[in-house]
């Protein structure tokens, strides 16, 4: 028994861990980049940790039905939730290292689903922008970044495990929906900040708003109606960090819809990005320097001394780091694309592997192990 208490503890504290390492990485390169005078990128940062997740989780609360309260206090809850978020998803966290049963795992894991959606995510996009444009290069940018990406591999792993089986799966759902995530993680995060780098910070926007219009008139399309329900209106957005998104209530898989409208975007907008590549190598466009500048590496890390940051708006890296960049976005498509053609014929590929149905042996093995349907310990 001592050993599947260690199961759990261990699980409980790696959740618990990534997300202060996040938070706290996060925070800081927020308050560096206002010291170096990126005050609107600093402010999106923090926005980022402290704002967003808190906002949505709040509504999200206000929209559920609970008849048993009055509105006054689902105001003053939605409103707590919004600001509290961060203290309070770290409370919910910790709560789960130490009780360890069903009820804490049940609301760390509804903590985790907004800060993957509303903060991991866009956290880990935006930090790939910033070095791509703003040339922010210190060492706790990339740990940063590593650490906002292994959060969000592993927090979506859990909260589409959680979505899909509640609390009766065992770890290795967990991993089997790891696993076939991280292509796609990966490629996603990369080809969002590359292209708005290339083109427009309103992309890291645009794009994810595309992505949603477009998975939710295939949904549409498919059912012949243009409502749809709300578990899949929800995966028009759960589905973009990874396409492993599934949820109980939905009888199909979202898998193949999710990579089709990305990997058709990401081919429109990479084509776009490097013109008639088959023909011609693609070539990074020199930019014109304001007077006085000889070099455009290292002019946008501080911009506070600078009069003129004009130039600071697009990529500012060397053609070797674009064209290392286009290449490994193209080796991420048809991986990605390859992945998902693997899936439709062959059972033992992660994804598959996590679709299968927990039989009851393995239900009952995953409460004892407190894989995720974690058991008070007696």
């Amino acid at each position: 028994m001592d050993k599947i208490w260690w199961k759990r503890f261990v699980f409980a504290l790696l959740g618990f861990g990534l997300y202060l390492l996040d938070t706290g990485s996060d925070t800081w390169v927020g308050n560096r980049l206002i010291q170096k005078c990126h005050v609107k990128f600093g402010a999106a940062v923090l926005c980022l940790v402290y704002v967003l997740p808190g906002l949505f989780r709040g509504i999200a609360y206000f929209a559920s039905d609970d008849d048993k309260e009055t509105i006054f206090m689902r105001i003053v809850k939605c409103l707590s939730l919004w600001i509290f978020c961060v203290p309070m998803t770290a409370c919910a966290l910790l709560y789960n290292l130490f009780k360890l049963d069903d009820e804490a795992l049940d609301g760390a894991k509804a903590a985790k689903v907004f800060e993957v959606l509303f903060e991991a995510f866009p956290q880990a996009t935006l930090g790939l922008y910033m070095m791509f444009v703003l040339q922010q290069v210190e060492v706790l940018n990339y740990i940063s970044i590593a650490i906002s990406s292994c959060s969000l591999v592993y927090g979506t792993a859990e909260s589409v495990t959680f979505k899909k089986f509640n609390l009766t799966a065992p770890f290795s759902k967990v991993i089997f929906s790891g696993l076939s995530g991280i292509i796609d993680n990966y490629f996603r995060i990369l080809f969002i900040s590359f292209f708005a780098s290339l083109s427009s910070p309103y992309c890291l926007l645009l794009i994810p708003i595309t992505y949603a219009v477009m998975f939710y008139l295939s949904i549409s399309i498919k059912h012949k109606q243009i409502k749809i329900n709300s578990e899949e209106l929800l995966a028009c957005f759960m589905s973009l960090p990874s396409s492993t998104y599934e949820h109980e209530d939905i009888d199909y898989t979202l898998r193949p819809l999710s990579k089709l409208i990305f990997n058709i975007l990401a081919v429109m907008c990479l084509c776009f990005t490097s013109g008639q590549f088959w023909k011609d190598y693609p070539v990074l466009e020199s930019k014109v320097l304001p007077p006085n500048v000889t070099s455009i590496y290292g002019h946008c890390g501080n911009i506070c001394n600078l009069t003129d940051i004009s130039v600071c708006t697009t990529f500012n890296q060397t053609e070797g780091v674009y064209h290392g960049v286009l290449i490994t976005l193209w080796v991420l498509l048809a991986l990605s694309t390859l992945e998902g053609i693997l899936e439709r014929y062959l059972s033992f590929m992660p994804h598959r592997k996590f679709l299968e149905e927990i039989n009851e042996e393995d239900e009952n093995v995953g409460s004892e192990q407190g894989s995720l349907a974690l058991q008070e310990n007696p």
